[in-house]
């Protein structure tokens, strides 16, 4: 590998911060097509339910846990009950200004219990999938490394 080809960390910390939820269910996983975006961040893509934390103007002060269930209530309409943390990721896209809220960190959760169907909304279009057939063609080009991993073997 030359000096070129090393992976570059960003000399930066992603300001904004979010939250993404896998939800496990008899060997399929929850995830969502995204249908609207306030940033067109991920728009026709598959991916985990989840968005960015303090972006309630009822809660800006809100914890990860409490942004992890609203989001399902607002994009899914369904409540988690139980779920845990993985670990979190760091999305840094160099076409983007440093500031660009497309640059963030998320708190990556599994979910293994919750209230409710999933329902579509505006945002979001839910889809069970079987664990071992991710749409991986129709995800970020990333999701290949790090999300099987989460939602196979419970780790990051």
């Amino acid at each position: 590998m030359t000096s070129d080809e090393k992976i570059k960390i960003a000399p930066f910390a992603p300001q904004t911060k979010a939250v993404v939820g896998f939800v496990l269910k008899k060997g399929k996983v929850l995830l969502g097509e995204r249908i609207k975006s306030s940033v067109n961040l991920g728009v026709g893509l598959y991916s985990g339910i989840g968005g960015k934390i303090g972006d309630s103007p009822k809660n800006p002060n809100e914890s990860p846990e409490e942004a992890l269930i609203r989001e399902f209530m607002e994009e899914v309409k369904i409540r988690p009950t139980k779920f845990y943390k993985l670990g979190q990721v760091t999305f840094i896209f160099k076409n983007k200004p440093q500031r660009s809220k497309w640059n963030h960190t998320a708190i990556v959760y599994l979910i293994t219990g919750f209230m409710g169907n999933p329902t579509p909304t505006e945002s979001i279009k839910p889809r069970w999938f079987d664990v071992t057939r991710l749409p991986i063609n129709k995800m970020w080009p990333d999701n290949w490394y790090w999300v099987p991993l989460a939602i196979k073997k419970n780790q990051l």
